[in-house]
């Protein structure tokens, strides 16, 4: 039994009232759910980053500047080597991918789906 009070009812039963019982379920799975709850809060971060920087006017950025910003590239949602042999990596509906000859830059783009505005 999970609550203080006695249930009523069936002999068998465990909890005294629905409360009691999504009190229960709801601690037991909080752990599982507080991990995907900070992936979840890291991938929205990183994108609203990507966003931010992908509606100004240029599309390659310095990776020093997306991790002075709170850009944490260990979280994408998807990562893709291309035929070039290059990781395109997603986070939800923004593409990034290292360029230039020290792999520093990052050049963003946007899947199609939403188009630039």
């Amino acid at each position: 039994m999970y609550c203080d009070e006695r249930p009523y009812g069936r002999a068998e039963q465990k909890f005294s009232s629905d409360f009691c019982r999504n009190q229960y379920h709801n601690q037991k799975k909080k752990s599982e759910y507080s991990y995907l709850r900070n992936i979840n809060r890291i991938l929205n971060r990183n994108r609203s980053i990507l966003l931010r920087l992908y509606q100004q006017p240029r599309l390659t950025v310095r990776l020093d500047e997306l991790l002075q910003a709170g850009f944490d590239p260990n979280y994408c949602t998807a990562c893709i080597r291309n035929q070039q042999g290059t990781l395109i990596y997603y986070c939800y509906d923004m593409i990034y991918e290292s360029v230039g000859p020290d792999k520093k830059s990052l050049q963003l783009s946007r899947l199609e789906a939403f188009p630039r505005k």
